[in-house]
C-alpha cells in the first residue's frame, strides 16, 4: 500500500547518522572515538553554560517556556546591535530552515544558490513544491554572474552560506552588497552565518547590517558551532519587518525551551571562552595549512573550524582514521574530505596518519 504522504516528499530519505559511536567503538576495539565530522566545538562549551544548567529549578521545568524569549532576544540585540523585535528564535537552524520553506515557498517557486554548499534548504523547499536552482562554483569562488543569470520570475529565495559549508570560504561583504544591488526586492536573500564567530573579525564580516539596508535580506546564526552548545539547539534569525511577522506567525509558540534560553544567555556572557576558542582554532588551522602545503595537498582557504581537503583515496583515509579513533567524512567532491579542526594533540596524530596514507 502506498503512503498517503505528500508527493513532494517522496524524494526525501530518512537522515542516516551512520553507526552509533558505541557500535563503532566495539567494532574497532576503541576506547575513545573523536568526532571530527560535524564541525562541533572540540573544546566543549563555556563553564558558565554548565553553571546555568545547575541553577535550573523544578519550577523552570514544570511550566511552559516563554513564547517570546525576551531575555535572550534582548541579550542578542545588545551583542549584535539590532532591534530585539527583529529576532526570531528557533530550535537550532534546522527549524529556521524549515520555517523559511513553510512560510515563503509555494508550488513552482525557485530557490537559487551555488554549489557546493549546505543543502538542507533545498530539501525543505521541495517539500512545499519548491525547485532548487544551483549554480556551480568557479574554482573556489561563487559564480556571481551565473547567480544573477539564474534569477527568474519564479525565484522566491536565494541562499548564501557565509562562511560556506563545506568549503570554509568567507565572502567579502562588498561582494554580497554588489550582488544584492541586482536582486529584485521581492526575492528573499537568506544569509546563513553559522560559522561567523570563527572568522577573525566577525563584526566587520557579518551581513547583519544589511538587513536594515536591504529589507529582503535575512541573516541566520547558531550557537551550535563556536559557542559549543550544539545539543541545546539554539538558532536565531534577524529579519526586516517586511518578513518578520509572517515567519513569526508560522513558528510554533513554545518552540524554544527555558533551558536553551538560559544556556544561550550564559554562553553569550563568556566572551573569554569564545575568544580562546577562536585563538586555539586559528593556531591549529595554521598547523594544518603548513602541513597540507608541505604534503602538496590542495585545500580551500577556510574562515571556519574545518578544512575542505583534496586527498587521494579519500575513502581509504576515512577508514584508516576511523580505525585510529577519529571520525571524519568525505564530502561533495570525489576524493575530498571535510575535517573539523581537532585539538592540538589530536592534530599531531592525524597529520601523521595523513602522511602515512600518502606514502602507501
Amino acid at each position: 500500500m502506498e503512503s498517503i504522504a505528500k508527493k513532494n516528499i517522496r524524494h526525501l530519505s530518512v537522515f542516516d547518522p551512520g553507526p552509533s559511536e558505541q557500535a563503532l567503538k566495539e567494532k574497532y576495539s576503541l576506547q575513545t572515538l573523536t568526532r571530527l565530522f560535524m564541525n562541533e566545538n572540540v573544546y566543549g562549551c563555556s563553564p558558565r553554560v554548565l553553571q546555568a544548567l545547575r541553577e535550573v529549578t523544578p519550577q523552570d521545568l514544570a511550566v511552559y517556556p516563554s513564547a517570546r524569549t525576551d531575555q535572550l532576544r534582548q541579550a542578542l540585540a545588545r551583542k549584535h546591535q539590532v532591534d530585539p523585535e527583529s529576532i526570531v528564535m528557533t530550535n537550532g537552524l534546522d527549524e529556521m530552515i524549515l520555517l523559511l520553506a513553510r512560510t515563503f515557498i509555494e508550488e513552482g517557486d525557485e530557490v537559487l544558490g551555488h554549489t557546493p554548499t549546505f543543502p538542507e534548504i533545498y530539501s525543505q523547499a521541495r517539500v512545499d513544491g519548491g525547485i532548487p536552482v544551483m549554480i556551480p562554483d568557479k574554482g573556489q569562488n561563487i559564480d556571481w554572474d551565473g547567480m544573477l543569470q539564474g534569477i527568474s520570475s519564479r525565484t522566491k529565495m536565494i541562499y548564501l552560506c557565509n562562511p560556506n559549508n563545506p568549503t570554509g570560504r568567507l565572502l567579502p561583504l562588498e561582494e554580497i552588497r554588489d550582488f544584492l544591488e541586482h536582486v529584485p526586492e521581492d526575492v528573499l536573500v537568506v544569509i546563513d552565518e553559522a560559522y561567523m564567530e570563527y572568522t577573525q573579525d566577525p563584526q566587520s564580516s557579518t551581513a547583519l547590517p544589511l538587513v536594515e539596508e536591504y529589507p529582503q535580506v535575512a541573516v541566520m546564526r547558531t550557537f551550535s558551532k563556536a559557542y559549543g552548545v550544539a545539543n541545546a539547539r539554539v538558532g536565531f534569525g534577524v529579519f526586516s519587518p517586511k518578513h518578520l511577522s509572517a515567519i513569526d506567525a508560522v513558528r510554533l509558540p513554545f518552540n524554544f525551551n527555558t533551558l536553551n534560553e538560559k544556556m544561550a544567555i550564559a554562553a553569550l556572557k563568556d566572551e573569554d571562552f569564545l575568544e580562546e576558542t577562536r585563538k586555539l582554532n586559528e593556531a591549529e588551522k595554521r598547523r594544518w595549512e603548513e602541513f597540507l602545503t608541505t604534503q602538496g595537498l590542495d585545500y580551500h582557504p577556510s574562515a571556519t573550524n574545518f578544512l575542505f581537503i583534496h586527498v587521494p583515496r579519500a575513502e581509504a583515509l576515512v577508514q584508516k582514521a576511523l580505525e585510529a579513533g577519529y571520525r571524519i567524512i568525505t564530502h561533495s567532491y570525489e576524493d575530498h574530505v571535510r575535517l573539523t579542526l581537532p585539538a592540538a594533540s589530536d592534530g599531531v596524530v592525524l597529520r601523521e596518519l595523513f602522511k602515512n596514507h600518502l606514502k602507501n
